[in-house]
C-alpha cells in the first residue's frame, strides 16, 4: 500500500518540500527552460523486498504532468513552482508511469536495460526503482545545454536531495546509468565518493566501483544503454549482473 500526499508516498516529502522552496527562488528564465521535475514513490512492495535495486540515470528527455480532471498541467520547471499541488502532482505522474509500462518508447534501450538487472542481478526476489542525477531536463541533457552559471544554479536547487531518496529509499543495490560524463555530477551528489576500476580488463570509464557513505556497498556506474547499445557492449550489462550477483556485503 502507498501512503502520503493522497496515497502517494515520497522518500522523503519534506526534501522535496525544501527542493521547492528552493526553486522558486530560481530566475524565471531558467525555470521556463527546464522540465518539471522527476520527483520519486515508493514502488509498492519496495521495502520488504530482499533485494531492492536503484537505477540512476541521467536526466529525463522532457517530463511533464497533465490532469484534465484538475486543469492542471506541469509542462516546465516554472510551472511546477507556481503551483500550489506541484509535488503531489509530480508524484503522480511518477507512478502514472510505472516505470515505463505503458510507454510508447517501453522497449528502449535504458527500459530494456532496467527490466534486465531487474531479473538478473539476484537469484531471490528482487525489485528495481528509478531515479536521475538531474531532477530535470533542458532540451534533453543540462550538461549540453546549460551554460556554467544556469547549470551550478539547477546543481544548488538540488543539493542534497538524491542522497536524501537514497537514504529513505535504502536499496541493497544501486547502479548508474551515467557513463564518465557525469561522474562530476555523481561526486556533487555524493562528496565523499570514490570511483575506482571495476575490472583489470576495462578502463574505468567504461565501468567503475563507487564508493560513498551515502550509498551501499553494491554501487557502481557504467555506460547509458543507449550507448552500450550503440558501442555494441549489451553484453557488460549481463557481467554486472553476474558480478552483483556474487558480489560479497
Amino acid at each position: 500500500m502507498i501512503e502520503g500526499i493522497n496515497g502517494i508516498s515520497p522518500p522523503q516529502l519534506t526534501d522535496y518540500s525544501r527542493y521547492l522552496t528552493a526553486t522558486r527562488l530560481l530566475p524565471v528564465r531558467v525555470r521556463r527552460k527546464a522540465s518539471a521535475p522527476l520527483l520519486i514513490s515508493r514502488r509498492e512492495g519496495w521495502s520488504e523486498c530482499p533485494n531492492r535495486l536503484l537505477i540512476i540515470g541521467q536526466e529525463t528527455n522532457g517530463w511533464s504532468h497533465n490532469s484534465p480532471q484538475r486543469r492542471i498541467r506541469l509542462s516546465s520547471l516554472d510551472h511546477f513552482c507556481r503551483s500550489e499541488c506541484g509535488i503531489e502532482e509530480m508524484l503522480k505522474a511518477y507512478v502514472n508511469f510505472d516505470f515505463a509500462r505503458s510507454y510508447s518508447h517501453r522497449n528502449s534501450a535504458f527500459w530494456r536495460a532496467f527490466r534486465h538487472l531487474e531479473d538478473q542481478v539476484a537469484d531471490t526476489a528482487t525489485i528495481a526503482m528509478w531515479t536521475n542525477l538531474f531532477k530535470v531536463d533542458v532540451g534533453g541533457s543540462v550538461l549540453r545545454r546549460c551554460d556554467k552559471k544556469t547549470l551550478s544554479l539547477l546543481r544548488q536547487a538540488q543539493a542534497g536531495l538524491l542522497a536524501a531518496e537514497v537514504q529513505a529509499l535504502a536499496p541493497t543495490m544501486v547502479v548508474f546509468f551515467s557513463g564518465p560524463t557525469y561522474d562530476q555530477q555523481i561526486h556533487h551528489e555524493f562528496p565523499d565518493c570514490k570511483l575506482e576500476q571495476l575490472w583489470l580488463d576495462l578502463p574505468m570509464r567504461e565501468a567503475a566501483k563507487v564508493s560513498s557513505c551515502l550509498l551501499p556497498r553494491r554501487s557502481f556506474r557504467i555506460y547509458h544503454p543507449n550507448y552500450l547499445q550503440r558501442s555494441r557492449r549489451w553484453m557488460l550489462l549481463d557481467r554486472l549482473a553476474s558480478y552483483i550477483r556474487q558480489f560479497s556485503d
